[in-house]
């Protein structure tokens, strides 16, 4: 892709990025410096993008990817921050919270068990066994709708058992 290529398909879909960019992001500045970082790697590979079909959908899931990761960065920065002063952080919550999120985990076990036998294991690798979406559906054989679905109305199902006890 020349220049003059790149300019005249690229740049227009500025905007495009930003707006992805933005809605992740929720900040104006992190969101332009995510569009120059995008651009600037739509770039360095300009030779390549000839043989991408549909540039304005790459361009928005590259604006994704990187807005994504400059959150992960951000995240992994305050995390580094909290571990450097650990006296910021009481790692203890106070007794009359813990033995409140003890009893609340209790009961949160006791109604897994009332759920359907489907809703109750998919529920346990995804909270419990900490799996994603993709690996569940990789172990249960099931489609990805499916797996969204049971775990949408598993919670939804669990929710209402816990709030039904209060």
């Amino acid at each position: 892709m020349t220049e003059a290529e790149f300019l005249r398909r690229v740049m227009p879909l500025r905007h495009t990025i930003y707006a992805c960019a933005y809605s992740i992001l929720r900040s104006e500045d992190e969101a332009s410096d995510c569009t120059q970082d995008v651009v600037t790697r739509l770039w360095e590979i300009r030779s390549k993008l000839d043989a991408i079909d549909n540039l304005e959908a790459y361009c928005v899931t590259s604006s994704k990817r990187g807005a994504i990761d400059r959150l992960r960065s951000a995240a992994s920065r305050c995390a580094d921050a909290l571990e450097d002063s650990p006296d910021l952080v009481d790692p203890q919550p106070p007794p009359d919270v813990a033995a409140e999120q003890s009893a609340d985990l209790a009961d949160v076990r006791s109604l897994m068990e009332r759920l359907p036998s489907k809703q109750r294991q998919l529920l346990e690798l995804s909270g419990i066994g900490g799996l994603s979406n993709d690996e569940i559906q990789e172990a249960t054989g099931l489609s990805p709708e499916n797996v969204r679905v049971i775990l949408s109305r598993g919670r939804k199902r669990l929710r209402e058992l816990f709030n039904k006890r209060r």
